[in-house]
């Protein structure tokens, strides 16, 4: 199959070099891309904003998929565009990609990266999106096609104070339960910090603790670096 990348940026250079493993891709182009991009895939003289250009060279090239990783084609409407014209295109469409252009939805809203194998994105997606059904707060997932890592975005819009906590505790602790069930962790990208080490204790393994506390005291015997913010010393 042809892939193409929408995309110039670290993000898309990910997702190049994830995708050119695939056995099922034969041929990979990436617009406007970069240097380093070009080592897996042939760069093409588009702009990410240029949609229109774009729909028509995934024609002319006859691309089975386009993958966008930039955030703005997706605010601005890209994946509408290509499914406007038959494309097959992975992303957010426009209503939805605005939750991660702008917050101005909600009055509060809270992000949570997750990550779990690359094979088990859409059941996960489609797994949590239903669970969040139960919950009076809005959301929206995310997600790093390369890496497996899922931005789940939770909008408080007119809920109390009182039941946005309750029900993001709840909705966070089902979450971390399946993640782990799927063989992914509490975070791939952000880090778990103060947030997350109380879930961190009650999710990861016991030996995987042991091994981090181990490695902990061995580097940072005076817990100087981040305290309290991955294990408990």
């Amino acid at each position: 199959m042809k892939v193409l990348i929408v995309g110039s940026g670290g993000r898309e250079h990910a997702i190049a070099w994830s995708v050119a493993k695939s056995p099922k891709v034969d041929k990979i182009y990436c617009a406007p891309g970069n240097a380093g991009i070009a080592e897996y895939a042939e760069c093409a003289d588009i702009g990410a904003m240029e949609f229109e250009k774009l729909a028509a060279f995934a024609k002319e090239k006859e691309i089975d998929l386009t993958i966008v990783g930039m955030d703005d084609p997706l605010v601005g409407g890209i994946v509408d565009v290509f499914e406007a014209e038959g494309l097959r295109v992975f992303g957010p469409r426009k209503n939805a990609a605005i939750l991660e252009g702008s917050k101005a939805l909600s009055k509060v809203s809270t992000s949570d990266d997750l990550v779990v194998p690359i094979d088990k994105i859409a059941v996960c997606l489609n797994h949590l999106m239903e669970v969040s059904k139960q919950f009076d707060f809005e959301c929206m997932c995310l997600a790093h096609a390369g890496d497996g890592n899922l931005h789940f975005n939770c909008l408080k819009m007119d809920m109390t104070d009182e039941e946005w906590e309750k029900q993001l505790a709840e909705f966070h602790k089902i979450c971390y339960a399946y993640v782990y069930s799927l063989g992914g962790r509490l975070s791939g990208e952000h880090g778990i910090g103060a947030k997350k080490i109380d879930a961190l204790a009650a999710y990861c393994d016991p030996v995987e603790m042991s091994i981090m506390k181990t490695i902990k005291r061995a580097m940072d015997p005076n817990n100087i670096l981040n305290p309290g913010k991955l294990i408990r010393a």
